[in-house]
């Protein structure tokens, strides 16, 4: 997990939230974000979603790719969706040390319910 101050956008930090062990380099992202070459450099496969052209529809194939990069990254967005219902993002504290504390024990509350979710409807994750 990786803290950042609220001005800052996402992609300025996408280098160091990378797993460099991950074995698939294939990297899915929605339309927020553009090709970086450093990430074709380290070996990562960019499927990111393509944007529509000023006053221009996106063609069949495009939106086709668009929904199967959709489909996958669904999954990745659930634990937000589980951060969500714990308070989101809203904070109460004044400082980047604060927040970021606050986060990751809002992410470590979400670890413990899946896990005992897990564990009581008898998965082997371990």
């Amino acid at each position: 997990m990786h803290i950042s101050p609220a001005n800052e956008g996402d992609q300025t930090h996408l280098l160091k939230v990378l797993d460099q062990n991950n074995t698939s380099r294939a990297l899915y992202a929605d339309r927020g974000y553009t090709e970086l070459t450093e990430l074709e450099v380290g070996g990562w496969r960019q499927h990111i979603q393509s944007r529509a052209k000023l006053k221009q529809g996106i063609p069949n194939t495009q939106a086709g790719r668009n929904r199967r990069i959709a489909k996958i990254c669904a999954r990745g967005e659930h634990p937000f969706a589980g951060l969500r219902a714990l308070g989101g993002k809203f904070l109460r504290c004044v400082g980047l040390p604060r927040a970021t504390l606050q986060l990751h024990l809002k992410a470590l509350t979400y670890n413990l319910k899946r896990m005992c979710w897990l564990k009581n409807h008898g998965v082997a994750a371990f």
